[in-house]
């Protein structure tokens, strides 16, 4: 699990470990420079909302997720701990996408295709992704047609 999630509420509550040290990596994509004394006082805040709201409200729930803890937060109160979260939720959860669109790519780009634009080795990939969504053979045709030289019409 990524370092980030440290700063999802339900696990902030419970968690105590010193979060400061782990976002150094993560620092210049954040909004502003950060200064250790102001995101030490955020992470600390952050850790007291929480904390009090599950004192005041036990039967209420502490956001458990990183989305449900972005939309629950206060982005002009926390921009750091609301880029932290930003960023968790961006990151991808596997490989398999990536993996998946270079076995695509595999088998869309053979030797007799060796030669295609990258325009079209793209929409063929994601035809080939997307097979869910239904493509009417007219429109291809039509906007073949229209992209295509007319070198055979005399």
């Amino acid at each position: 699990m990524s370092e980030l999630a440290r700063f999802v509420p339900a696990r902030m509550i419970s968690d105590k470990e010193n979060t400061i040290n782990t976002m150094k990596t993560y620092s210049p994509y954040l909004p502003a420079p950060v200064d250790e004394f102001i995101l030490r006082g955020e992470v600390d805040l952050w850790r007291q909302k929480w904390v009090r709201t599950q004192a005041m409200n036990p039967d209420e729930a502490v956001p458990g997720t990183a989305l449900e803890g972005l939309v629950a937060g206060d982005r002009q109160t926390f921009p750091f701990i609301s880029s932290f979260l930003t960023i968790l939720l961006t990151l991808p959860v596997s490989t398999g996408g990536v993996e998946r669109s270079f076995s695509i790519l595999r088998r869309v780009k053979t030797w007799l295709r060796s030669r295609m634009s990258e325009k079209r080795l793209t929409g063929l990939a994601l035809l080939n992704i997307h097979r869910d969504i239904p493509v009417s053979a007219e429109s291809v045709i039509d906007r073949f047609s229209k992209t295509r030289r007319a070198t055979w019409i005399s």
